[in-house]
């Protein structure tokens, strides 16, 4: 019956359309040129969300190339541990290779070693000898791992003894070349010591000058027993101690100056004890001001050091090197 009322309602009005109503949407039909029935049906947006499923393929394929990439990455990974697995059971087969990739690694120390000395020689700037026999143990160190790689694995523990007594030689280097002098020097400008450094030593020896009736005023230098503080050993020199201003002792030898003028001062004499012997020189130097009270040689530093009132003065010293 509703196909007999279409077709009724399409002869009566063939020029015009007809709509019915579909909840939201709609759907509308018409005739066509050629008197055929056409049909459109138009659904409302929210029952297809098209650009939902369009965003949600594009996530979709984003997605499966991260998956794919991350298979990559994982078959690496698994290749890369069969080919380590298979190296540490070689490793565990052979005792001979565990050996020597444990030589080398001890070369490689020896080759870090090597460096820290030299860095530690280039920032000190100097040459010590300090420096010369840790590469001499270094260089033996190299020596001694060649030879014992041909022997069997127990020999290890003897080098690593050797290489821990040489580590902290090194840690020794390290610490003296701890920069204490961060101050400049007769500045104040700082908050109190922070720290004090190892003790520095040298062995020195204890002299006195004087004069006796038995010497007719002429200047005796004699040497202090340490222990008794009693003189153990006198030598007579022939200059008179009044024509002496000042005296100080460098490696067994005495030196004595005489005041020049108001500002300079002169090393005139000296006396060898090592071989008893006594000669006149000229050596000239400038006093701070035209008083001074005080000369004594640090061996440490190798520097003359005069108290001048008030004052704390330092001269450098340059040794006559044969």
């Amino acid at each position: 019956k509703m196909d007999l009322l279409l077709l009724v309602l399409l002869l009566v009005a063939p020029a015009h359309s007809w709509l019915v109503r579909w909840g939201s949407g709609r759907v509308e039909g018409s005739v066509g040129e050629f008197g055929q029935c056409v049909c459109n049906v138009f659904l409302p947006d929210t029952s297809f969300p098209a650009d939902r499923v369009e965003h949600m393929q594009t996530t979709s394929n984003q997605l499966s190339v991260k998956v794919n990439s991350l298979k990559v990455q994982l078959e690496v990974l698994l290749s890369n541990l069969s080919n380590l697995t298979t190296r540490v059971e070689s490793l565990e087969s052979g005792p001979d290779k565990y050996i020597k990739l444990e030589f080398e690694l001890l070369r490689i120390e020896l080759r870090e070693f090597e460096a820290l000395v030299t860095q530690l020689k280039a920032s000190l700037n100097s040459s010590s000898p300090a420096f010369e026999s840790l590469y001499i143990e270094i260089r033996n160190m190299s020596l001694i791992v060649d030879q014992l790689e041909s022997y069997d694995r127990s020999n290890l523990e003897v080098i690593r003894i050797e290489f821990a007594k040489l580590q902290r030689k090194l840690e020794k280097c390290q610490d003296d070349k701890d920069d204490f002098s961060n101050a400049g020097i007769g500045s104040c400008k700082h908050g109190g010591i922070l720290r004090i450094g190892k003790p520095v030593y040298i062995c020195v020896y204890i002299y006195i000058t004087y004069a006796t009736e038995e010497s007719k005023g002429k200047l005796v230098l004699g040497k202090i027993n340490e222990v008794s503080f009693e003189v153990e050993e006198v030598w007579q020199t022939s200059i008179y101690k009044q024509s002496v201003t000042n005296a100080f002792m460098i490696c067994g030898i005495l030196y004595a100056t005489r005041s020049i003028d108001t500002q300079t001062e002169e090393i005139f004499y000296t006396f060898d004890t090592n071989k008893n012997e006594e000669s006149h020189v000229s050596i000239p130097f400038e006093k701070f001001q035209d008083f001074y009270m005080y000369l004594d040689y640090n061996p440490s530093d190798q520097r003359l050091y005069m108290f001048n009132n008030g004052y704390y003065v330092y001269y450098n010293v340059k040794f006559n090197i044969a």
